[in-house]
C-alpha cells in the first residue's frame, strides 16, 4: 500500500476514527509492505501484510484468526467465516473457473456501463482476485479493491502488472464495516457481491455503507444473480441447486440469494436513484457449455433480445446514482 491510502481509511468498528502508520516508516517509492496501523481513538492495531491492511471488524477478525466456526454465534456470522475461508481456499484456482473468452462480454458490458472517467477513484468491493478491478484501471486515477479474502486479494496483487498496480490499493475489509472515509468514492462497483451476503439484514447494512462512501451524484454498479426461468426449470428437473431462491453452493460453504429485477430494483431504490436492469452472462443449456466463443457470442446476442433478461440471464445488474443532495 501507498502512505496516501492512509487518509482515506477509518476505523472499521466505529467507521469514524483516522487510523496511524505505527511501523514501520514508508519503504522507497512510498510503499508500505509490513507493518501496524492504529486507531486514534480505540488504539486497535491492524497488520499490513504484503502492502495489504487487514481492516475486519473485531470480532471477525478475532474469529477467523482463531478459526473458530462461530458455532452458536450469529448465524450471518457463521456464514461470513465460512465464505472467508472458502474463498482463500479457491484463491488459487479461482480464475480458471472463469474462461475470459467466454465471460469477455459480461467484462465489456460492466466497463461500458460504468463509463469510467479519467481521474476518477472507484471501489471494487467483493472484488475478490479481481477479474473485473484490471478493466478499470486503465482509465480511472486510483481503484481501491475491497475483499475480505486475503488470499484473494494477494493474488489480485500478484496478477497487476507494474503500470496498472501504481493505481490500485487493495484493503480487506467487510462490506457492513467498509473502513472507508464518506463520500470518498466517484463510483463504486459491486459484482455478484451482494447475492452471498448471508441475511436481508447484512445485504441492507452493505447497501447503507456503499451509499455512504460513494460521493453525491456518484455512480453505483451493483450485479446479483437472477431467478431466471432458465436457472428455475434446471432446478425442477433436479439438474441443479441454483435456481432455489437462496441455499448454499461451494457444497454449503458459500450462501446464495437470487434476486428478481423488480426485487434489485426496489432494494436500490431505497437509498439510491435505480437505473434499468440489464442482464448478464445469458446462458442457454447445453448450447453456452459447448465452447467459450459460442458461449460469448449467444451471450452478446441475447443481450439484445427483448424479454431475455427473465428468462436466460444468470445475472442482473444496474447502474443507480447517489442524489446530489445525500449527506
Amino acid at each position: 500500500m501507498r502512505a496516501s491510502l492512509i487518509e482515506i481509511l477509518r476505523c472499521p468498528d466505529d467507521g469514524r476514527s483516522p487510523l496511524v502508520l505505527r511501523s514501520p516508516r514508508p519503504a522507497a517509492a512510498d510503499r508500505i509492505e509490513r507493518g501496524e496501523l492504529e486507531c486514534t481513538s480505540c488504539h486497535r492495531r491492524f497488520p499490513v501484510r504484503a502492502g495489504i491492511p487487514s481492516l475486519l471488524p473485531r470480532e471477525l477478525a478475532a474469529l477467523h484468526l482463531s478459526q473458530d466456526p462461530g458455532s452458536g454465534r450469529d448465524p450471518a456470522v457463521k456464514d461470513m467465516l465460512s465464505e472467508m475461508s472458502t474463498r482463500d481456499q479457491e484463491s488459487s484456482v479461482y480464475d480458471r473457473l472463469y474462461d475470459d473468452r467466454a465471460h469477455a462480454f459480461e467484462l465489456e458490458t460492466y466497463k461500458t456501463r460504468l463509463a469510467a472517467r479519467p481521474g476518477e477513484r472507484i471501489l471494487d468491493v467483493g472484488c475478490g482476485t479481481g477479474r473485473f478491478t484490471k478493466e478499470f484501471t486503465a482509465i480511472a486515477g486510483q481503484v481501491v479493491g475491497a475483499d475480505f479474502s486475503m488470499d484473494s486479494l494477494c493474488k489480485l496483487r500478484e496478477r497487476l502488472p507494474p503500470d496498472e498496480a501504481a493505481r490500485v490499493q487493495l484493503v480487506q475489509c467487510e462490506i457492513g464495516h467498509l473502513p472507508l472515509v464518506d463520500a470518498t468514492f466517484d463510483a463504486v462497483v459491486a459484482t455478484s457481491l451482494f447475492s452471498n451476503v448471508p441475511t436481508a439484514e447484512t445485504r441492507l447494512a452493505g447497501l447503507h455503507e456503499v451509499h455512504r462512501v460513494l460521493a453525491p451524484g456518484g455512480r453505483f454498479l451493483v450485479t446479483v444473480y437472477n431467478h431466471c426461468w432458465v436457472k428455475r426449470a434446471r432446478q425442477r428437473l433436479g439438474l441443479s441447486l441454483a435456481g432455489r431462491k437462496q441455499g448454499y453452493h461451494s457444497g454449503g460453504r458459500i450462501p446464495y440469494y437470487n434476486f428478481v429485477p423488480a426485487e434489485l430494483t426496489d432494494w436500490v431504490g431505497a437509498l439510491f436513484h435505480p437505473g434499468p436492469c440489464f442482464g448478464a452472462v445469458h446462458r442457454v443449456p447445453l448450447l453456452s457449455a459447448a465452447s467459450p466463443l459460442l458461449a460469448r457470442a449467444l451471450d452478446r446476442l441475447l443481450f439484445h433480445v427483448p424479454y431475455s433478461l427473465p428468462v436466460f440471464a444468470a445475472e442482473v445488474g444496474m447502474v443507480a446514482h447517489k442524489p446530489r443532495d445525500a449527506a
